[in-house]
């Protein structure tokens, strides 16, 4: 299982758009491929600042 890594998300962004990548090792770690999947796209919606709530609030 891989660890994702994410960059800033821009302020006015709408999408947030994942593509997931596999590193398979092939025979005794003598090289590798990259498999790409499909993309995730999410929809981000927008939460007004007054629903926010802080921890322990």
């Amino acid at each position: 299982m891989g660890a994702p890594f994410f960059g800033t998300i821009e302020e006015e962004a709408r999408y947030l758009t994942i593509h997931p990548v596999e590193i398979a090792s092939l025979m005794l770690g003598k090289d590798h491929i990259m498999i790409e999947f499909e993309p995730i796209v999410n929809k981000l919606e927008i939460i007004p600042v007054r629903m926010l709530t802080t921890v322990g609030s």
